[in-house]
């Protein structure tokens, strides 16, 4: 018996976000997703969970809870988080962050945040209740690019670039309406080693 046929070649081009130059290190993270496909060149955030975020979202982060007597709580809120993003609250006093690390209470409460390690303090007016929540919205500094597009949907991880050149006409905040980088977020990736060409 004989059997004879065709081999096909055929080509499959991924387009990345990766440039040539200063060679990137890419490895694979775990994608915070929602059933959406992230376009290659989306700058990421890494949550306070580890997981990898599209840069520019907000995370609510359960922060401590209170006891009915104690004041002051050090809270751990994840790292590099972006300046003027933190807001904390009890659902009475709400917190609010100036820019600069001090966090301010809307009922004459004080805090302090460090954006590097996520790491802060407040000092409620008044105790929060027993069990009562104490939540923090943050958003965390652009720290990675996705290499190359993914549908989030059928899986939970992708090829992050860490550290490298990137293609800046692929480069793009948010999913659902992509906007491409500001020259403030470019300096932001370039203080993590990141270089837009």
């Amino acid at each position: 018996m004989t059997i004879s046929g065709n081999l096909n070649t055929g080509e499959i081009t991924v387009e990345r976000a990766r440039a040539a130059g200063h060679e990137p290190v890419v490895r694979s993270a775990t994608l915070a997703g929602d059933d959406e496909t992230w376009p290659a060149g989306l700058m990421l955030a890494r949550g306070a969970d580890g997981d990898q975020y599209p840069y520019d979202t907000e995370e609510t982060v359960a922060a401590a809870t209170g006891d009915g007597t104690a004041k002051t709580f050090s809270l751990s809120l994840g790292e590099d988080l972006t300046p003027g993003s933190v807001s904390v609250t009890d659902d009475t006093e709400t917190f609010s962050d100036d820019g600069v690390g001090v966090l301010t209470g809307d009922a004459g409460g004080t805090g302090r945040a460090d954006y590097r390690t996520g790491a802060a303090t407040i000092t409620f007016t008044a105790a929060p209740a027993s069990e009562q929540a104490i939540t923090a919205t943050v958003k965390h500094r652009p720290t990675a690019v996705l290499d190359e597009a993914v549908d989030t949907s059928a899986q939970q991880a992708g090829l992050i670039i860490r550290h490298g050149t990137v293609k800046e006409s692929m480069l793009v905040r948010g999913v659902a309406a992509p906007a491409d980088a500001t020259e403030a977020e470019l300096r932001l990736l370039a203080a993590v080693g990141i270089w837009a060409v």
